[in-house]
């Protein structure tokens, strides 16, 4: 990608996951997808679970990448903190590999004033643009979504989203989730839910009762006279 960023985070990884994950990485370097970054020299010295920091290292800007790079975690998952200043590589492709192989974190990153993070869950890889807001600045471009179920035993979920179309993943993501819970205390209910789309998610949810609610509201409409926050993440 070849522009500059500050990064910083941390990764969990299964320890029966690990040689799988390495596997894929070659594999992906045998493709000219990634750079192992010579990692494979150190074997003896920092195993599997270094080989695969010292990747992610490189990707996210290390320009040492055997220096910027800690293990801890316990003895069925692997913590992998990594870091780095310098030009990115092919991060995504690398985390992509990561989160496959059953790896979840967050990695923060900035450059020029740009905001974004790198997060792996659910066996996939996300690239996240943010913003830093200060004093009585508003971004008035995110929306909010909620859901809320009153009574004993609630859940209120709240988050803050990019679009119109991430607060409906988010949502439909949250009763999907929840959605054995809700069953259990239904009269009825829809069918199993997991394969169903956005739409239908929240339509199976619509119809199940006992207080559930939810909002999606663009924070710009409950704000007036709010100028919106650039953000364009530099790439030269």
């Amino acid at each position: 990608m070849g522009y500059y960023v500050s990064s910083r985070g941390g990764i969990d990884l299964p320890e029966a996951s690990l040689d799988a994950v390495w596997a894929d990485l070659v594999a992906a370097a045998a493709e000219n997808r990634v750079d192992l970054a010579d990692a494979d020299n150190w074997r003896a010295e920092f195993g599997v679970e270094g080989m695969i920091a010292v990747v992610i290292a490189a990707a996210i800007g290390s320009d040492c990448p055997r220096e910027t790079w800690e293990r801890g975690g316990n003895g069925s998952t692997v913590h992998l903190e990594v870091w780095g200043d310098g030009d990115v590589g092919e991060a995504m492709e690398v985390l992509s590999i990561v989160a496959a192989g059953g790896g979840t974190g967050v990695i923060y990153s900035d450059s020029d004033g740009s905001k974004w993070r790198w997060r792996l869950e659910d066996g996939e890889a996300h690239d996240e643009t943010g913003r830093t807001c200060y004093g009585d600045e508003v971004d008035a471009t995110a929306w909010v979504v909620q859901l809320q179920r009153p009574g004993q035993g609630a859940l209120d979920r709240v988050a803050v989203v990019a679009s119109e179309a991430a607060a409906t993943a988010q949502l439909a993501a949250w009763v999907r989730h929840d959605y054995p819970e809700f069953n259990q205390s239904s009269e009825g209910g829809a069918d199993p839910i997991d394969s169903q789309s956005d739409a239908a998610v929240l339509e199976a949810m619509s119809v199940i009762g006992g207080g559930i609610g939810s909002h999606m509201i663009r924070i710009g409409d409950m704000v007036q006279n709010v100028p919106a926050i650039p953000n364009e993440r530099q790439t030269q």
